[in-house]
């Protein structure tokens, strides 16, 4: 009796695997296909935000203090432990990518900033071929310094250029600049 029982259990399970195994083969084919579909009808990135794509990594904060008849100009390690404060939370610890394939006129991206992740999404702005810059359609936030308050805030971003040097500038306010290296 013992043994009739085992040689059905054995026999239900491979009949289930053999179902499993079947319903894959039918089902991948057409995922595949549809991928690839998607793949195909995907709009094609300007020479400009194809400039854009890959990824980038915060290589650098800068933030001119115009408060005094002197500009003061803020690089990590600055007098301001705030400002320090907010360089160790971001410098080396955030990245940037910025995918290659556009739906319905915008591409998708992530940010990385110590271990939290943001997805975004973006689309180029043509008006000057010379500057490529990008708007961020779904944007996100990161952390602005202020040199009158001596300390930091939430701000939207809501674009970014590549400049002559070949770095990503994003800037939070008029007075700070995160830059970009491609890696």
């Amino acid at each position: 009796m013992k043994r009739t029982k085992s040689f059905g259990t054995r026999l239900f399970l491979f009949l289930i695997t053999i179902m499993v195994i079947v319903t894959w083969v039918i089902w991948c084919p057409l995922c595949i296909k549809d991928t690839a579909d998607i793949k195909d009808a995907a709009e094609p990135l300007t020479k400009a935000e194809s400039k854009f794509v890959g990824t980038w990594v915060l290589d650098d904060i800068g933030y001119i203090d115009y408060s005094d008849t002197s500009q003061k100009i803020f690089k990590y390690p600055s007098d301001s432990s705030t400002f320090d404060s907010l360089c160790k939370q971001y410098l080396n610890k955030t990245k940037i990518i910025f995918y290659d394939y556009k739906n319905e006129g915008e591409i998708a991206g992530i940010l990385h900033v110590s271990g939290e992740s943001n997805i975004f999404s973006w689309h180029g702005w043509n008006l000057d071929e010379n500057v490529p810059r990008i708007d961020f359609v779904k944007k996100f936030k990161l952390l602005s310094y202020s040199s009158k308050t001596d300390n930091t805030s939430s701000v939207t971003i809501s674009y970014a250029v590549i400049m002559d040097d070949g770095e990503l500038y994003i800037s939070p306010t008029t007075y700070m600049k995160y830059i970009f290296k491609k890696q």
